[in-house]
């Protein structure tokens, strides 16, 4: 069973994030990809992750802009300018489990 494009059990491009919170976190800390830098998120406690982690990449305008995906089955949409920001945040903060 799977939820939206990587929740539940199966995921696209192999991110399957599970179902809890923690589950997500720890998924998206180690799944490899192959977008530069690799990883999707690295964790850099105290710093800043956005250097590191490919998910700034996915969701940045500048850089790509291809996360997430419009699925109308799934009612995908892109994100807010907030909603990006939300995540550079968190990005820029070392993305910590909080």
């Amino acid at each position: 069973m799977t939820y939206g494009c990587h929740g539940g059990d199966k995921g696209q491009s192999d991110l399957a994030m599970g179902w809890t919170p923690k589950s997500m976190y720890d998924k998206i800390t180690t799944f490899a990809t192959w977008i530069e830098p690799k990883l999707l998120v690295k964790v850099v406690p105290g710093g800043d992750s956005r250097p590191g982690s490919a998910l700034h990449h996915a969701l940045n305008a500048d850089t790509g802009y291809f996360m997430p995906f419009t699925v109308k089955e799934l009612g995908n949409r892109k994100l807010l300018a907030t909603e990006t920001a939300r995540v550079e945040a968190w990005l820029a903060r070392g993305a910590p489990f909080d």
